[in-house]
């Protein structure tokens, strides 16, 4: 039975009763005298038995059509009400808002249990509300946009996100699905609402660590171009400055061109120290860490600090104490905290206050969300904050790469901030900048704790000349020259090679010649490291010193700090090599073992030896 409209049901069965009894009493009516006279003598006698029998017959009839047909009507109803109670519970059970809205108004004529979760409102009021009311709020510009665009709203199904009111203090993003349809010949709008703030924030998040991520890369193939211009530089700079040491040590002062040779040394020395800057960002730069307390590092430097930044500029310091060290350079250390000092100075050229702080850390699942992309660990925050001109967003996320700069033609080299973050990166720490325009920038640096002291080393004699025989492998054709020239007038006998090859060829022609290996890092067909290990196969305990143009770094230079090998790193001068290739030869020819002793190493081992102290 078709129990989609009970109404029409009962006009049928009324219907039907009707049609019963009329056909009953028409046979009554046109048989009944007949049946009496053929079989009864006197059938006026009967006329009143008839007349009963007319009237039971019809009862009983009615009676069992009419119980008939409310039996079906009943059975109908009961199962339309279960029907409309289990789409109820299904209308109830989803997860989305389901509103029957009229068109034209907007009013709502009809939620689900959902929509009093989602928007924590009782269905009693729900019912009262337009849709835009109800998502935004009463009286509020974007309640009538919406209602207004459910009015204009013409086409079969339209969908798009919006923004609700603030829910909990903070942003409540909904996804909308709209759609025609139809209930009891009436139009109506079936409004369909999921929450997608969830999903909002995911994206957010999702796009905020791909943007994380493309910086890092961008940043690594930065530091990996601008280590291999350090590295080409620093062979160019090496034949430079050896041959204008070499002219000066023999030109006089009074010489027309002494002066100038002068302003060349002056150049490649700044130009040393930039290629030093460039390989510190490339996480090239070797560092010498010690354990360090922080607050008295950044007390030492104040008052060289107030000098560099001058009187209009005030400094203040708050530390933690107690504060917990932390394993780093000290000299690099202080390269970040003056090069973010100088950047502040920069910004606040009409004056005002920079504020340093430290304080000890914990970096967990707790605390990430505050500190992005940090590990988890233990730090140092050191905070340095100005009261500057600030920066956009646009700056912000430039201002640690390699020569950019907001600065002025010749007033600045771009590599102060990059340097920093290259040195916070080779302490596996990181740093952080916050700004906004007029606001000031901070800058959050954050450096691992460690509980461990680095012993000193003392250095050996620097006595310069000799008459030892030196293999010399060195695969640049002008800094090889340089190196032999150097160490032949210093008295040395010089053997040279361009590849790792030769070298091994020509130490095994005769192991017991050579008293000392000069050894490019990196050089064609067989590198430093893998001619070193044969070497020490044949005669272990050679004495070696190596040469590179970028310091020791964890892909090809490691091996020289695990060791405690002796290193001496381009451009150094002629005064540097002779100082380094005595020691060398020192302190390998009082070894007792074939194991290099770091104690009479040229200082601490794979300490950077651009140049030692000039008299």
């Amino acid at each position: 039975m078709d129990f989609r409209n009970p109404i029409r049901q009962i006009n049928r069965s009324a219907l039907k009763v009707a049609l019963a009894y009329g056909v009953v009493g028409a046979l009554w009516i046109l048989f009944s005298d007949q049946a009496l006279e053929a079989f009864v003598k006197d059938p006026s006698r009967w006329q009143t038995i008839k007349g009963w029998a007319y009237v039971t017959v019809t009862a009983l009839l009615v009676y069992f059509m009419v119980r008939r047909q409310t039996e079906k009507l009943l059975d109908a109803a009961l199962r339309l009400q279960t029907r409309e109670a289990e789409t109820r519970e299904i209308f109830d059970a989803a997860n989305s808002a389901i509103l029957v809205v009229h068109p034209e108004s907007g009013a709502i004529l009809d939620a689900n249990q959902t929509t009093e979760k989602l928007f924590d409102q009782p269905m009693a009021s729900v019912l009262t509300m337009t849709l835009g009311d109800l998502v935004s709020g009463p009286g509020v510009p974007s309640a009538a946009l919406l209602n207004r665009q459910v009015r204009e709203f013409n086409q079969q199904e339209t969908g798009f996100e919006w923004q609700a009111k603030p829910r909990h203090g903070e942003a409540f993003h909904l996804d909308f699905v709209l759609k025609q349809i139809h209930v009891s010949g009436q139009a109506r709008v079936l409004a369909v609402i999921k929450d997608i703030t969830d999903r909002k924030r995911m994206d957010l998040e999702k796009s905020r660590l791909e943007e994380q991520l493309r910086q890092s890369q961008k940043m690594e193939a930065i530091g990996q171009l601008a280590g291999g211009v350090a590295h080409d530089f620093n062979n160019l700079l090496q034949v430079i400055n050896g041959h204008t040491d070499l002219m000066l040590e023999d030109a006089d002062k009074d010489w027309p061109f002494y002066e100038s040779l002068k302003q060349i040394e002056i150049a490649g020395t700044r130009a040393a120290e930039l290629v030093r800057q460039l390989l510190t960002y490339s996480r090239r730069q070797i560092i010498n860490p010690v354990s360090l307390d922080l607050n008295d590092q950044i007390a030492h430097m104040k008052q060289m600090l107030s000098r560099l930044i001058g009187e209009q500029i005030e400094i203040r310091f708050s530390p933690n104490n107690p504060l917990e060290p932390v394993y780093g350079d000290p000299g690099m250390i202080d390269q970040v905290i003056m090069n973010l000092c100088l950047n502040a100075r920069d910004a606040m050229s009409a004056g005002g206050v920079l504020t340093i702080r430290t304080q000890n850390l914990l970096v967990d699942e707790n605390s990430e969300k505050n500190h992005a992309g940090v590990r988890f660990g233990r730090y140092v925050l050191l905070t340095i904050e100005d009261t500057g001109v600030g920066m956009g967003p646009e700056t912000l996320a430039r201002i640690f790469e390699p020569f950019f700069t907001t600065k002025g033609i010749g007033q600045g080299t771009g590599l102060g901030l990059a340097t920093a973050h290259g040195i916070i990166q080779q302490h596996n720490g990181a740093i952080r900048a916050t700004s906004e325009p007029e606001r000031g920038t901070t800058f959050h640096v954050y450096l691992p704790t460690k509980e461990q002291d680095q012993l000193d080393h003392e250095e050996g004699p620097r006595t310069q000349g000799g008459q030892e025989t030196i293999l010399l492998a060195e695969d640049n054709l002008m800094a090889r020259h340089l190196a032999r020239h150097v160490l032949t007038q210093a008295g040395y006998t010089v053997v040279t090679a361009g590849t790792g090859q030769e070298v091994v060829d020509l130490f095994e022609k005769n192991p017991e010649q050579f008293h000392l290996l000069l050894l490019d890092v990196m050089m064609p067909e067989t590198g430093g490291r893998d001619v070193w290990l044969h070497i020490q196969s044949l005669r272990p305990g050679m004495p070696v010193l190596f040469i590179s143009s970028d310091a020791p770094n964890a892909n090809h230079c490691q091996f020289i700090l695990n060791e405690g090998l002796d290193l001496i790193a381009k451009p150094f001068s002629p005064e540097a090599l002779l100082w380094a290739t005595r020691n060398a030869l020192n302190s390998r020819s009082s070894a007792t073992s074939s194991r290099p002793s770091p104690s009479n190493c040229p200082g601490t081992p794979g300490r950077l030896r651009s140049e030692p102290d000039r008299k």
